[in-house]
């Protein structure tokens, strides 16, 4: 009898768990994930596999639940809940792909329409494929290139380019215009603006 009661308990504080496992990660970068999940494993006596896959089914579920909501609610189209629910039951590496096949479709049309040049669509396909790593290098790679113009042109001196490379490269990594994080995220509205 105590078990059966108990079984429910564990249910909901592992599924408070995984929520607030997701919530850590996603702070965190997904970076101690693994760490977390095996604690909870062992605080809870469970197989790690069994636990992952539970908070797998349950953020799956919630997802589910939230668009049949959306739908009912008419805030979405079936069409878009199908799509939805396709992109939540999807692995990373499909969600990848799908991403990619959104982007390389979206640049076949702005090409389409002359909005911008085959050679230009290329490149941005580069850029987005591209590890971090290599986009380090790519813009390093084009500021050299600047600099070296600006010095065969007359506007800087060589000392200066070196100076301001030198400058560039001492820059902690991560920080953006003047040790400054960038503010706000696509589709951000500052204040007062509509």
């Amino acid at each position: 009898m105590k078990k059966r009661r108990l079984f429910p308990i564990t249910l909901v504080v592992l599924v408070g768990l995984a929520i607030i496992g997701g919530v850590v990660s996603a702070q965190g970068g997904g970076q101690d994930t693994g760490v977390f999940t095996q604690r909870v494993a062992q605080i809870l006596n469970v197989n790690e596999t069994a636990l992952q896959d539970a908070m797998i089914q349950a953020r799956q579920e919630l997802a589910q639940e939230k668009v049949a909501a959306a739908v009912e609610s008419g805030k979405i189209t079936q069409e878009q809940a199908a799509r939805k629910l396709v992109w939540i039951e999807a692995t990373p590496e499909e969600r990848k792909a799908m991403r990619l096949e959104k982007i390389q479709s979206g640049l076949a049309a702005a090409v389409e329409s002359g909005k911008i040049t085959q050679e230009q669509a290329a490149r941005k396909l580069v850029w987005i494929e591209a590890t971090p790593e290599e986009r380090k290098a790519m813009r390093l790679e084009k500021i050299q290139s600047g600099l070296a113009v600006a010095v065969e042109s007359g506007k800087i001196t060589q000392e200066q380019a070196d100076a301001k490379l030198e400058a560039l490269m001492s820059k902690p990594a991560g920080k953006g215009h003047h040790g400054q994080h960038r503010h706000g995220k696509p589709g951000y509205r500052k204040f007062g603006k509509k």
